[in-house]
Order: C-alpha cells, then sequence, then structure tokens
C-alpha cells in the first residue's frame, strides 16, 4: 500500500499489503505465509518518493498464485516556523533603522540551522517607523532552502516607547501680603528632533503645599501632568519651591532676612503641634564666619543646629527646637541678632505658637436626659455635650465622628469658643426592641488648631426598655391557723423605683390587720398573724398601681390578690 509521513529524520517501518483477486467469496484466510517488502522505501529517510516492492514468494495458496504489485512511499518536508524577534526602541525623533534579526524553530532528529541555506529578510510596517506605537515585523522567507523543510513566517513585534519630557516647577517668591501664590509656571524638557512644545495637549495644574500658601515660608510646587497628552512623549514632574518673605530682600550691607522653612507645620494664626521649627537665614553679603547659635534670638526655645545652604556662604538653616511644654501652649519667638557679622539691624523677628499634647481626652456631658434608661416615649435625646481640652476647628467636626449605636445624629454644633460639642440624637431603636443607645468621640478624628489629635472620649449611655414591669403575689408559707405565722411575697420582674412596702396592706373580715416587711425593691415578704376567724385578703391598696421601672415603663396590671380563710386549730 502507498504511505506518506512527514520528515522525521529516520526510516518508515509499518508498510502493509492488500490482497485483491478473490473468487468464489475466498478471502485471505485461504492464503498462508507472510509478505516481506523490497525496494527505495525501505531505508529512505530524506523528503522524496520511493518504491514499495512486496516479496511475495513466502505466500502459498491451493487455488491461487501471487502477483506483486509496487506502492509509493512519499516523505513530505517538515515545516519549520521563522519568527522575527520582537524590537523595542525609545522615541527619538528618526525613522527606526535597527537590525532584524530572526528565530527558527520546527527542527527534527536534533538537526539546526546548518541544515537549512538562503537569507531571512525583513518586511513590515516596522521598516522605517518613527512615531511611539507597536509596528511589525515580517520575516520573509521566500530565499530559504532546505532538503527536508518547507518555512513559514510569523511576525514579530517594534515597540517604539514614548521619550520623557520632564515638567519643571519653576521657583517663585513673593512677600507675605495674606493671599494664596497663583502665577506658577514650569519649563519643559527633553524634546527631540526639535520638537516643541507645540507637540503637547492638554494643560498643567499645580499641586503642593504653595497652594494655599500665605504665611512666611518655603513651600513645595508639584506639577500636576496628568492633564498633558503627546503622541510621542510622556510627562515627569520636577517640583520646585515657593518662598514668602515677610519684606524684600536687603541689597546692602550685612542685613538679613529671617523665614521659617518649614511653614506647612502651620495651622490657622501660626500655631502648631511641632516643636521642631527651621529657619532660612539669608544674609545680602557673605559671612566672615559662620554662625552659631548665639547668633540668634530665641524665647521660649533654643538653636540646636546651624548648618550652611550652597556654598555661598549666604544661606544658612537655623534648627529651633521649642521648650518642652504640654500643659499650655507657648510662643516661640525668634530673630537674627542686630550687628551679627557685620552693623546691620535685627532682622524681623518671627512668633510661632506651639502647643504639643498627645493625650488630649474630651469629657461627655449628658443632657436632659441623664438616668441612663429611656422608654418608648423617648424619641429625641437632647443636648448632649462633649468638652474639649483645647480649641478645635468647627469645620474639622462632623457626625463621621462620632460612634453612634442605636440612633442618629439629628443635630451637632460647635460652641463659638470652639471648645465644646452640642449633640442632639434621634433614636432608632424600635418600640419593639430593647438595647443600647451610645454615642463616643472617635479617637484621631478631630484635632485642635494646633494639629493635636484628640483622644476617644467618654461614652454617653442608655438602656432602653420598653417592656413593662410585672408584679406578683405569692403564699411562701403559713395556712390560716389563728396564731400562727403567714408569710406572702411579692417580687417584680425588675427594679421598681417608686415602691413603698406600705402600698401593701391585709384585712381580715375587711378589718385592716398589721403587717411585718422585709427585702428590697426586686422583691419582699410580709408577715402577718392572724387572730380572728375570717377570710384574710392580701393586696395592693387601690391607687398605688402607677409603679414603674427604671425607664418609667408603668405596670399593666394589678398584681394577683391572694385570699386565705383563717382558722382555729381543732
Amino acid at each position: 500500500n502507498s504511505v506518506t509521513k512527514t520528515y522525521d529524520g529516520k526510516s518508515y517501518t509499518s508498510f502493509t499489503r492488500s490482497i485483491s483477486g478473490f473468487i468464489n467469496s475466498d478471502s485471505e484466510n485461504v492464503v498462508t505465509g507472510m509478505t516481506t517488502y523490497s525496494g527505495t522505501g525501505i531505508t529512505a529517510t530524506q523528503a522524496g518518493s520511493y518504491t514499495i516492492t512486496p516479496v511475495i514468494s513466502g505466500l502459498s495458496s491451493p487455488n491461487y498464485i501471487f502477483t506483486a504489485v509496487g506502492g509509493t512511499l512519499t516523505i513530505s518536508k517538515a515545516t519549520l516556523t521563522v519568527t522575527a524577534t520582537d524590537k523595542s526602541a525609545t522615541y527619538t525623533g528618526a525613522a527606526y533603522t535597527g537590525s532584524n534579526t530572526s528565530a527558527i524553530t520546527g527542527f527534527v532528529n536534533n538537526e539546526t540551522s546548518a541544515v537549512v541555506s538562503g537569507v531571512v529578510t525583513f518586511t513590515g510596517n516596522a521598516a522605517n517607523a518613527t512615531n511611539a506605537g507597536n509596528y511589525s515585523i515580517t520575516p520573509v522567507v521566500s530565499a530559504l532552502t532546505a532538503t527536508n523543510y518547507n518555512f513559514a513566517a510569523k511576525d514579530g513585534k517594534l515597540t517604539i516607547n514614548k521619550a520623557t519630557i520632564t515638567v519643571a516647577a519653576e521657583a517663585k517668591e513673593k512677600i507675605r501680603d495674606g493671599k494664596a501664590f497663583t502665577a506658577f509656571t514650569s519649563t519643559m524638557q527633553g524634546f527631540l528632533n526639535n520638537d516643541t512644545d507645540a507637540v503637547v495637549s492638554g494643560s498643567i495644574a499645580y499641586v503642593g503645599s504653595a497652594k494655599t500658601a500665605t504665611r512666611t515660608g518655603i513651600y513645595t510646587i508639584t506639577p500636576d501632568v496628568t492633564g498633558l497628552l503627546a503622541t510621542n512623549y510622556s510627562f515627569a514632574k520636577a517640583n520646585s519651591s515657593l518662598t514668602i518673605r515677610k519684606s524684600t530682600s536687603v541689597v546692602s550691607g550685612p542685613n538679613a532676612n529671617w523665614e521659617l522653612e518649614n511653614g506647612a507645620i502651620l495651622k490657622g494664626d501660626g500655631k502648631t503641634n511641632q516643636t521642631v521649627l527651621t529657619y532660612i537665614a539669608t544674609y545680602s553679603s557673605p559671612l566672615t564666619k559662620a554662625p552659631v547659635a548665639a547668633g540668634y534670638n530665641v524665647t521660649n526655645g533654643k538653636v540646636t543646629k546651624v548648618e550652611a545652604v550652597g556654598t555661598d556662604k549666604k544661606t544658612y538653616r537655623v534648627t529651633i527646637t521649642a521648650s518642652a511644654s504640654t500643659l499650655a501652649p507657648i510662643t516661640v519667638t525668634s530673630s537674627i541678632k542686630s550687628g551679627w557679622n557685620g552693623t546691620g539691624p535685627a532682622s524681623d523677628t518671627d512668633s510661632v505658637e506651639v502647643f504639643n499634647k498627645t493625650t488630649q481626652t474630651p469629657r461627655g456631658k449628658y443632657g436632659a436626659i441623664g438616668t441612663g434608661y429611656i422608654n418608648a416615649s423617648v424619641t429625641e435625646i437632647k443636648d448632649l455635650v462633649f468638652s474639649l481640652p483645647a480649641e478645635v476647628d468647627p469645620d474639622t467636626v462632623g457626625p463621621e465622628d462620632f460612634t453612634v449605636n442605636g440612633a442618629t445624629i439629628a443635630n451637632l454644633s460647635v460652641a463659638p469658643d470652639g471648645k465644646s460639642i452640642t449633640l442632639d440624637l434621634a433614636r432608632t431603636i424600635s418600640n419593639t426592641n430593647s438595647g443600647d443607645i451610645s454615642v463616643t468621640l472617635k479617637a484621631n478624628t478631630i484635632e485642635d488648631l494646633y494639629g493635636n489629635f484628640f483622644m476617644q472620649s467618654d461614652t454617653l449611655k442608655w438602656v432602653y426598655d420598653d417592656m413593662p414591669p410585672t408584679v406578683a403575689l405569692a403564699l411562701v408559707s403559713g395556712t390560716g391557723k389563728l396564731k400562727e405565722n403567714i408569710t406572702v411575697s411579692i417580687s417584680t420582674s425588675e427594679m421598681i423605683t417608686n415602691f413603698l412596702p406600705t402600698m401593701i396592706y391585709a384585712t381580715i373580715n375587711g378589718v385592716e390587720v398589721a403587717a411585718t416587711t422585709t427585702g428590697s425593691r426586686t422583691g419582699w415578704n410580709f408577715v402577718i398573724r392572724p387572730d380572728q376567724v375570717g377570710t384574710l385578703v392580701i393586696s395592693m391598696k387601690t391607687g398605688n398601681l402607677g409603679l414603674v421601672d427604671r425607664a418609667g415603663n408603668a405596670i399593666v396590671a394589678a398584681p394577683i390578690v391572694v385570699t386565705l380563710n383563717t382558722y382555729v386549730s381543732t
């Protein structure tokens, strides 16, 4: 039988044959012996066509003779895949001219590219690509030959990455006027191939501490480049600084300018909880000797470090540590001394109010309902006050600063002096439930005007109870026998706040008799010693059924009356 295989470097061995020409319904069952094979196909391994000849001398049959008919072994070429190697480059403005390469896969029988002749060339839109993007690299395999292989091409990819433009904020200075600076600018660096900012669309915004700064100091300017677009460029940002000065820079003599460098630590009105202040001392001419701590006036603090900034001998960073105090704010004042390193006057004095306290705990106070127990008639709990140990910025306080259970905050207000917060709560627990209502000022959510966070406050808590109490009378001991004690108990389902023992009384034949009482608010015993025959009735006096529990819930029915017939022992 003819057979086809794909080149694998090995000879074929699974030859077969078929026998035809049988008559009278005979089949191969009437044939004995084996068929062997000869011809060029027996040892062939290379791609091509080869003869297969059946050797029939070993076959026999009583009624048949045999004739051999040859077949063909066809060995087809295997396929090699030529894959263009992926390449990458960064945009330069010039056409891509890099060398292309490829890899050949699919060899069999441990063969290598040594069996291939010819050269791979390349086409595709990667050739001469200029702009950032992805491009195809297509290998051309028509010039390749191999005895046992065909060739298939697989594209690769050229990626031209965007170049980077650095957007650098420009340093700015202004004289303090109480207004935020707005005239920020920046430059773009890194254009290639004579490109300019004309290839960029979008706008630059500015963020950083300089955005809202109004006090003297040095603040960060950060360009926000997320709004910029360009075909061949991505964008990086470089910060700069805004310096706000008290007055214009001096131009003659050894005068000096004194600026708070870490001005971003300041809160409203020059307040801070940071105890380390850094200033930049800028002299109008180089100093003949480096300044030391003695060159600066400081109250409520001390100079802990002086270091040069740059090499011009005109700029120095001065670190001042405030005097330790957690009891009350202190004001640190500082300036450059007059005559330091020359005859110039003292610099302006700067003042910073420092208050650093990390254990400030607000105190909660109950409003009009402070018993700790409420019933269904109470839908609002008003005038709760949280007293604060230091002044707070009212704009930083909101309902989210409180943990509330069983209610919602209906109203919230901050006192004009900033030292207390008043709340009204609206109950959310339904009239069919019982549970707790509570409110707590969270830790580390609001801060005073110096930047100190408050700790967690007291928790104001009420037990919500809408279940009426029950009262029960029961005979404990005694049968009614004259001159023997009869003990009756009164028990309640919970504490009754307005119960008095005198509310229970006993009569025999309608005449009140004395009773001895013992017990407490949740249970009482009454001992009666009958002295006459008749009907003993123990009950609660009419008009005293308004008993209430701690939440103000009243009993809904009178207790059971205990009735006993007294008798004389026989």
